[in-house]
């Protein structure tokens, strides 16, 4: 009878080394959900900016910011942009996995980049040679279009 309770807990030490693993794994993924729904969000808000500005091509030469009014849509998350030397910068502060989220939502753009120094650089740290506009903070994820 005691092999039988030596066995039996052999079964729930292994048992709760997979549940304990498993329930690690949900916490990751639970963790990363905010910044996928953000980067969703990000790509949604530039290709609404981007129709409006196919549809009145002149905002684009004037500069500046769109208004929530303008392009219909009011971000949840603190997500900016500019117009700037006819380029549409839209940027957010770096958070847990942004950048890994975006990357995935946008397929490896070429456009995404982090402000550095006041460059934007790409994930391999090289210069993209696009000028920085004033308001973007240091440190901040930016989709350029």
């Amino acid at each position: 009878m005691g092999w039988f309770f030596s066995l039996l807990l052999i079964f729930l030490s292994i048992g709760s080394y997979y549940l304990t693993d498993n329930n690690n794994q949900t916490i990751q993924r639970m963790k990363l959900l905010p910044a996928k729904q953000e980067a969703i969000e990000f790509v949604h808000f530039a290709n609404v900016i981007n129709d409006y500005l196919y549809k009145y091509p002149d905002k684009r030469n004037s500069g500046g910011t769109l208004t929530s009014e303008q392009i219909g849509i009011t971000p949840v998350y603190d997500i900016h942009h500019i117009i700037y030397g006819k380029r549409v910068y839209i940027w957010s502060a770096d958070t847990e996995g942004l950048m890994s989220a975006l990357q995935q939502q946008t397929k490896h753009s070429a456009m995404l980049g982090k402000v550095k120094n006041k460059k934007i650089v790409d994930n391999q740290g090289n210069d993209m040679g696009v000028p920085v506009p004033s308001s973007i903070p240091e440190e901040a994820i930016v989709l350029i279009n």
